[in-house]
């Protein structure tokens, strides 16, 4: 969906509306990918004739071309990146490089983590045994079926939402860690772009830095 931007401005008595000079969208994609390319000159295109003129190109590559070796000038990626600046430049496109860094997978933190700043925690209690000041862990958090065993038909009933149940997410009593059962994720099965979510609401204290232990099956895994 393309907006029209107009600002507004007083002036002898009557409201004037003015475009924008910068009608600007954001667009997050994997350049890497061929088809992701093609896409992004087709919206490119799309973009211009509804009147924008600028891309927030956000690739999470662009700061660690050198981590998964696609820094050569001469490289499938570099070329699809020219490709996309050359259709954005005849489109009347300019592209504005977004380079932010989210988690240790991202950007800079992708060499080194210790680079992120720390999580900012309040009112911990420490306990001093020996000379050493050691914090007092809060109790545990509950995970309502963290063994996914709790289910009716294809549906965990203990889990707040399931994407495609029976088809994206199912239990397998075949597989599993321990008791009767896990989730299988099936991305071919999804409605929606492979994704295999599930989630429930869980009561945790502000200010605090958990830690959670997921146990996956790897074997066969591409």
């Amino acid at each position: 969906m393309a907006l029209a931007l107009l600002g507004l401005g007083l002036g002898a008595g009557r409201l004037e509306a003015e475009p924008y000079p910068h009608r600007w969208y954001y667009y997050q994609v994997n350049l890497a990918e061929p088809r992701n390319l093609e896409a992004a000159i087709a919206l490119a295109d799309r973009a211009a004739r509804a009147g924008l003129n600028g891309m927030v190109l956000a690739d999470a590559k662009f700061m660690t071309l050198a981590k998964y070796r696609l820094d050569d000038p001469k490289g499938t990626y570099a070329a699809h990146v020219r490709s996309l600046l050359a259709a954005c430049g005849r489109a009347g496109i300019e592209v504005i490089p977004a380079i932010q860094t989210v988690s240790k997978a991202h950007g800079v933190l992708v060499y080194d983590p210790n680079l992120a700043e720390g999580f900012e925690v309040r009112d911990a209690v420490f306990e001093v045994r020996g000379g050493q000041a050691r914090v007092a862990p809060d109790p545990a958090v509950r995970i309502a079926d963290g063994g996914f065993e709790s289910f009716t038909g294809p549906r965990f009933t203990d889990w707040r939402y399931q994407d495609d149940p029976g088809k994206a997410t199912l239990p397998d009593p075949a597989v599993r860690r321990s008791g009767r059962s896990s989730i299988r994720l099936e991305p071919a099965g999804a409605a929606r772009l492979g994704q295999c979510r599930i989630n429930q609401r869980l009561g945790v204290k502000p200010h605090r830095y958990y830690r959670v232990r997921v146990w996956l099956r790897t074997e066969g895994l591409q």
